[in-house]
């Protein structure tokens, strides 16, 4: 993002987590600007413009990054007015704005329009083409040559998660080195061992909201335990939704971060190694459901659990119902 001309908002947005990720990454990079990171998540419109307002100590120009940029709240139309007011060559504050939605709002389409705007599409289920032209592209600016079918048997393998995918092209580059060719027994060779998964892996992908992690996982964890993995997703599921139930009832409280870092189960021997590891692997969790969404996953996977414990039929398709209602 550095390299180009900088401009007063750069709108990135679109279904493919996978490159909105990247871009988030990205967007914190600028040399000799300072660069402030949010969450709009919980974010009122307050907040943002008085961070887009501020101005640094040493009269650096700036830059915020701010992701989940559909979610912060909208009422007064503070934004609107920012974005109405700003010179498209004002560019000594720089907003860059991750919305994860199919759709721009108003106010992304207009700041949009006085800056820069991409869109990372997520492809159908039926457009198999165009995943496979995605998945060579990748590999070739990786340095990989991949063998004709080889794009269609690593989503096979592991679903359309471009994540899982890219770590797994990324891993091929020390097998066959840049500038080589990839066959089906290299890659093989990589994604064959990637797994057995754990309840826990398909759990946290679930309330991660990335179905398409969750039911791969899912689909390597059936494969390795067979029938026997219905009880242990539940109450994988059950445990990681109750720890988030606690630690969104004492966010919503304003408790410390400590507080909910011991909550979900956080203990190091200092306090603040111990708020980091939760701000990290933590916060975002807590923040991306509210506790009416978590209560009512909760009585879910209670009916859940009698029916995998009990006669019901269908056992399977009754678990993975419950991880996309989750991850959905």
């Amino acid at each position: 993002m550095a390299g180009r001309k900088p401009v007063p908002f750069i709108v990135f947005y679109g279904g493919e987590d996978y490159y909105l990720d990247r871009a988030l990454e990205q967007g914190g990079h600028w040399p000799k600007r300072q660069v402030t990171v949010l969450d709009g998540e919980g974010m009122i419109e307050e907040e943002l413009v008085a961070a887009l307002q501020a101005q640094s100590f040493d009269g650096q120009d700036r830059a915020i990054v701010l992701d989940n940029a559909h979610k912060f709240g909208r009422k007064g139309g503070l934004l609107s007015t920012y974005v109405e007011n700003k010179e498209s060559s004002d560019d000594r504050m720089v907003l860059v704005a991750v919305v994860r939605a199919e759709k721009l709002n108003p106010v992304w389409s207009a700041a949009a329009k006085k800056g820069r705007v991409k869109e990372y599409k997520r492809f159908k289920p039926w457009e198999d083409d165009k995943k496979a032209q995605r998945i060579r592209k990748e590999a070739k600016a990786l340095g990989l040559e991949l063998a004709k079918g080889l794009p269609e048997q690593l989503t096979a393998a592991l679903g359309d998660d471009l994540h899982l995918i890219m770590n797994e092209l990324r891993k091929l580059v020390y097998i066959v080195g840049k500038g080589g060719k990839v066959e089906l027994k290299h890659a093989a060779s990589v994604v064959a061992h990637m797994y057995p998964a754990e309840p826990y892996d398909v759990s946290k992908a679930a309330v991660e909201k990335r179905p398409n992690r969750a039911m791969t996982l899912l689909s390597f964890l059936y494969k390795h335990m067979g029938d026997g993995a219905w009880v242990p997703v539940t109450i994988s599921l059950q445990r990681l939704v109750e720890k988030l139930i606690v630690a969104r009832q004492l966010y919503d409280d304003k408790a410390p971060q400590l507080v909910l870092a011991r909550a979900v189960g956080v203990t190091t021997d200092k306090e603040s190694a111990a708020e980091f590891v939760f701000r990290k692997n933590w916060l975002g969790l807590v923040q991306r459901h509210s506790l009416k969404e978590l209560l009512g996953y909760m009585q879910k996977l209670c009916e859940l659990e009698a029916q995998v414990k009990g006669p019901a039929r269908s056992k399977r398709t009754l678990v993975e119902l419950a991880v996309l209602s989750i991850a959905a």
